[in-house]
């Protein structure tokens, strides 16, 4: 029984962490498309009350996809709550003239804001090197071989280490891209 209320207590902890860092955006989500900031609050108590419900369901998702549950939860509860305003009783949601477009729109803004911050911070944590390394092939488009000179390193130095600094940006990033 300890280790269950151990279990759930960490659960409720990574709720409670969900819940204020995605709040704010959640909410400006939910009133886009609700019309209101109170009724937007009640639809994300409720998106996050069903989460608490299917716990099991949920407590091993990373933040990302978390946040995408969370983000898709609450455009249906928003759905879900026209509905019952019987806004869109006789037309089905996909005629909803765009309702959900700047809904979608402002989602995909945030998540875009969101990974350039994640790749700001994967990029500082590079050495001096690495970044000189990176900034030079990849902003002002030098070749290998440019690089080496400009740095006083041999070229092959250059292909090892853009190889391994691009290993360890998709590993911090959590990406399985290919490689370039």
């Amino acid at each position: 029984m300890l280790l269950k209320d151990r279990k759930d207590e960490g659960f409720n902890q990574k709720i409670e962490h969900h819940y204020e860092k995605q709040k704010a955006f959640l909410t400006a989500y939910g009133s886009k498309c609700l019309g209101s900031k109170e009724k937007a609050e009640d639809a994300l108590q409720e998106c996050f009350l069903a989460i608490i419900e299917r716990k099991a369901q949920y407590a091993d998702l990373s933040d990302d996809e978390f946040r995408k549950v969370a983000v898709t939860m609450m455009k249906y509860k928003c759905i879900d709550r026209l509905r019952r305003e019987k806004k869109w009783a006789n037309r089905a949601v996909d005629a909803s003239n765009g309702a959900f477009d700047a809904f979608d729109d402002l989602s995909a803004t945030y998540l875009k804001k969101e990974q350039e911050q994640m790749a700001r911070e994967a990029l500082n944590k590079l050495d001096p090197l690495g970044q000189q390394i990176l900034y030079l092939k990849y902003f002002e488009e030098k070749s290998y071989k440019e690089i080496a000179e400009e740095l006083a390193i041999s070229t092959n130095l250059v292909q090892v280490k853009l190889y391994r600094i691009k290993q360890k940006l998709r590993k911090m990033l959590g990406e399985e891209g290919e490689n370039e």
